[in-house]
């Protein structure tokens, strides 16, 4: 199967991500206000913005996960799929999306504490062995070619040591991403305006500032929150927006994916 490096997919994630923050209201009004003519690939930091004076700004990008024991879990398993999508594209020219779900026992259990267990873990955390999940995949995606080409929907269920897994793929743009790429239906419980968690995301980077400022008059941090389809279960109230964070940076600036709205944190 094939498998883009991981370098470069994180830098294509993060101009995808850099550009939906620019497109918001607030994105725009960064650009106009800062006379931002040219956005450049970098390092450290990741973006350099040049103004039409030529004098550079820094913006350094991030994402923010609340912890949840099921976030990984989440994200493995859309890697495979990804890769998959890639791989058909690459060998046998379809584009294709994927949804994932597996199927959970305790949701049909005749016993009480697997209904218990049910509601305050949601989700799925054990994460299938890598090689046996893709072989699966690639067999699904192989024996199934002609019909995909044909625009019909591709079902199989697959098993995995105990574990049950109902594969759908078909020759269309996934609705809830606008791409061709995997879902994965997994849940977790919900934090609810993650804070101090945020904070240390901020801690993180500010200990890096001064590498950043090298070259650079000011230092911008965008913050990218991927939604809940990639592992990530939060809620965040104005609580979060009124809140005043420790930050070295000169802005900090705050993108929801599931929303697709920017904030300015304080």
């Amino acid at each position: 199967m094939i498998n883009m490096k991981k370098d470069d997919i994180k830098k294509l994630e993060e101009k995808e991500q850099i550009t939906c923050f620019l497109n918001t209201q607030v994105g725009k009004s960064f650009l106009l206000k800062n006379n931002i003519v040219e956005i450049k690939d970098s390092e450290s930091p990741d973006f350099l913005l040049i103004k039409k004076d030529k004098t550079k700004y820094a913006l350094e990008h991030t994402q923010f996960i609340a912890k949840n024991k099921n976030t990984q879990y989440s994200q493995a398993l859309i890697r495979y799929g990804n890769n998959l999508c890639r791989y058909a594209a690459e060998n046998y020219e379809i584009n294709i999306s994927i949804l994932i779900d597996k199927y959970d026992q305790r949701k049909f259990s005749l016993n009480w504490d697997d209904h218990i267990d049910y509601a305050y873990n949601p989700g799925f955390s054990k994460i299938p062995k890598k090689d046996k999940i893709n072989k699966e995949l690639e067999n699904i995606l192989t024996k199934n070619v002609d019909n995909l080409k044909s625009g019909k929907l591709v079902q199989e269920c697959i098993k995995i040591e105990d574990d049950y897994f109902k594969i759908s793929i078909d020759p269309f743009i996934c609705p809830w991403t606008n791409k061709y790429d995997c879902m994965v239906n997994n849940a977790g419980m919900i934090a609810i305006d993650p804070i101090e968690e945020l904070q240390k995301c901020i801690d993180n980077k500010n200990s890096k500032i001064d590498r950043y400022k090298t070259s650079c008059n000011k230092c911008f941090l965008l913050i990218y929150i991927p939604d809940s389809k990639y592992g990530n279960y939060y809620s965040f109230s104005e609580n979060i927006f009124e809140h005043t964070f420790n930050s070295n940076f000169d802005n900090i600036f705050l993108y929801e994916e599931k929303t697709r709205r920017s904030h300015i944190l304080n």
